[in-house]
């Protein structure tokens, strides 16, 4: 069948004048074009609305990474600086511990050095008070001889 070039240009039978008997069909979508117009136009603003949607949630994810960072070396900071203040407590509490220890060592010390001269000095005592107890029993048996 040849085709004119009527009919090559014209897309739906409403379109033709020229065209005798029945125009329109039951079943037929009249409208169909601006019905897909629309939807297209529909999926566009939904695809808009979807990608705005996308990006405002990119957007608060950031915002809440960022927060949380920020709180994250917030806490860090806080908790380096605890750190820091035990270990100095810690630091504090040792030296005195060891200036007490050596303040006590050194009293020990002296306690002993007396004890040891009062053991001395109480050697030396026992030792005269025996010396002149014989020197006395000596003394007294060699009257007791003479006589």
């Amino acid at each position: 069948m040849k085709r004119t070039r009527e009919t090559i240009f014209y897309q739906h039978p409403s379109e033709r004048p020229d065209l005798s008997g029945c125009t329109y069909f039951d079943g037929e979508d009249k409208t169909e074009e601006d019905r897909k117009k629309q939807q297209q136009q529909q999926q566009r603003e939904w695809l808009l609305q979807q990608m705005e949607e996308k990006k405002q949630r990119q957007e608060l994810e950031k915002k809440q990474n960022k927060l949380f960072d920020q709180q994250r070396v917030h806490f860090a900071a806080l908790a380096s600086q605890q750190a820091e203040g035990y270990f100095a407590n810690i630091r504090d509490v040792t030296k005195a511990t060891m200036e007490t220890n050596i303040l006590l060592q050194a009293q020990k010390k002296d306690k002993e050095a007396k004890l040891r001269e009062d053991e001395r000095a109480q050697d030396k005592q026992e030792l005269q008070t025996a010396t002149q107890t014989r020197e006395q029993y000596v003394a007294a048996s060699d009257m007791i001889k003479y006589q």
